[in-house]
């Protein structure tokens, strides 16, 4: 495809959309003088990039403007909406280079139903917008804040027409919604806190409308948007502190890819009874009578997940050298990774228990982790072992394959 730069005296890219065959993003410029920040928006032809040519256009922010997030509302030919670091929105045309429409209407609405939120919301007092996902509906737009609040907003018409507070589901209410076991279910009331950090609306032919909430905690939310109330919520979506940074509901289907701040993708259904769904897991009547209730739990279909922090030992296991073992990162993990099929890759260190043990006992999972690796080797006769040393404990802990 080829690599796309920036412009000189431009900093890294940020928050990346692509529309058609045009890649925008938003980078610093560094050339800039005074004390307020000058950002631009970044335009490349995806069709004229290999080679990796340098954007076709940079149009300029006002200064002190940071943007946060990207998203196109599909009704808007040539629009891109930008969203700030101060909760306001500005919809530029990328192709004419020019803003067209601010707004601060969502940003108001958050302001006042967030902590402490008054009828009245000053321009200071205005939370961080974190993401946007435009709605399945015409011209809707789903607003994430830092404060926890959802605004969901007619861009064309620039009105709010419903908020969701506290809607990362984190907080003790978010917790007796999901039970001893994790699942999601009815929601007694609202979460309390937590930053919105991904967004996704449910498209499933028949479906109720669903909308999927991350939050920076790692937990899941679904809110009913016929009711505006929250329909159930995964407490560990993601490691406990790591941000759900990506939700995504597939077109037309029952299954939602999340991705988080812990190095993990997973694959979720609705299914009745928690039943599986099936790998395909689109569209049967299980399914589907499942979203209609939006109250059945949330099914891992499948999962792939690395070291969640770069790992300090990497060791090339077997005589073919198609699988390394990796230890020493800080999320105290050993792990072993195949070269050639990631299915085959996994975590060695406790094995898949550490969660539902940690629920059990009631405490955090990295208060069961054993410590740091900081030495390894493996022997390959007949089974594969493996013996580590671990930091500060001066014992040997092996493993037989």
């Amino acid at each position: 495809m080829g690599r796309f730069r920036p412009p000189p005296g431009h900093g890294r890219p940020a928050c990346l959309a692509v529309i058609g065959g045009t890649l925008l993003a938003v980078a610093r410029d560094r050339r800039a003088a005074g004390p307020r920040p000058q950002w631009s928006l970044l335009v490349w032809n995806l069709a004229g990039g290999k080679g990796g040519p340098a954007p076709v256009a940079a149009h300029a922010f006002d200064p002190g403007f940071v943007p946060t997030a990207l998203t196109h509302p599909p009704t808007f030919v040539d629009k891109v909406l930008v969203g700030g670091a101060d909760g306001s929105t500005q919809l530029w045309n990328f192709v004419a280079g020019a803003m067209l429409h601010a707004s601060t209407v969502g940003a108001d609405a958050a302001a006042a139903a967030g902590p402490g939120g008054g009828r009245a919301a000053p321009a200071a007092a205005r939370p961080a917008l974190r993401t946007m996902c435009p709605a399945p509906a015409l011209d809707i737009v789903a607003l994430g804040f830092a404060n926890g609040v959802v605004a969901l907003v007619d861009v064309r018409a620039d009105v709010v027409l419903t908020v969701l507070r506290d809607a990362a589901g984190t907080g003790a209410a978010a917790a007796a919604a999901a039970g001893p076991a994790g699942a999601v279910g009815a929601a007694a009331g609202p979460p309390l806190g937590g930053a919105v950090t991904a967004l996704s609306f449910c498209t499933a032919p028949g479906a109720a409308p669903l909308l999927a909430v991350g939050g920076a905690a790692g937990c899941l939310a679904l809110w009913d948007l016929e009711t505006a109330r929250l329909a159930g919520v995964l407490p560990h979506a993601h490691a406990p502190g790591s941000p759900v940074t990506t939700a995504h509901w597939f077109a037309g289907e029952a299954r939602l890819l999340t991705g988080g701040g812990d190095n993990a993708l997973r694959q979720w259904a609705l299914a009745a009874g928690g039943g599986g769904g099936g790998a395909g897991g689109s569209g049967t009547p299980a399914m589907a009578a499942s979203l209609a209730s939006a109250s059945a739990p949330l099914t891992l279909l499948r999962s792939r997940t690395g070291h969640a922090a770069p790992p300090a030992l990497v060791r090339f296991y077997g005589a073919d050298g198609t699988r390394l073992l990796s230890a020493g990162s800080a999320d105290r993990s050993l792990r072993l990774v195949s070269a050639i099929q990631d299915a085959q890759s996994r975590e060695l260190s406790q094995g898949p228990g550490l969660g539902a043990q940690a629920r059990r006992l009631r405490v955090e999972v990295a208060d069961l982790k054993l410590p740091r690796v900081v030495a390894l080797d493996a022997c390959p006769v007949r089974f594969l072992l493996f013996v580590c040393l671990f930091f500060f404990f001066f014992f040997l802990r092996g493993w037989d394959g």
